[in-house]
This record gives structure tokens, C-alpha cells and sequence, in this order.
């Protein structure tokens, strides 16, 4: 419930800004917003990816 009033609130709130990151490691938040940033630790340093 707590994770879902979470997202509700971003939710209401972004037409109020350009952007807004949220940092977690959630899979349920992850999925729940429609551009991802993804970090990843590889043994030559960390890569990302858009999705």
C-alpha cells in the first residue's frame, strides 16, 4: 500500500516538473514509471542503459 500511495504521489505531481528521478532498487516501483535509467556494475565499470 505504502509503495502504491508512493507512486500515486509522483504521479500527481509531475505535470509540476520537468523532471523527477526516483532512485530504487524496487522492481515494483521500477515498472512503474515509463522511462528507466538502469545502472549496471560490470567488472570494467558501470554501464547504463535508457529504457
Amino acid at each position: 500500500e505504502g509503495r502504491t500511495r508512493l507512486v500515486e504521489a509522483i504521479t500527481s505531481i509531475q505535470d509540476d516538473f520537468s523532471r523527477i528521478l526516483v532512485i530504487t532498487h524496487i522492481e515494483e516501483l521500477k515498472d512503474a514509471f515509463p522511462v528507466r535509467i538502469e545502472v549496471t556494475k560490470t567488472e570494467h565499470g558501470s554501464q547504463f542503459s535508457l529504457n
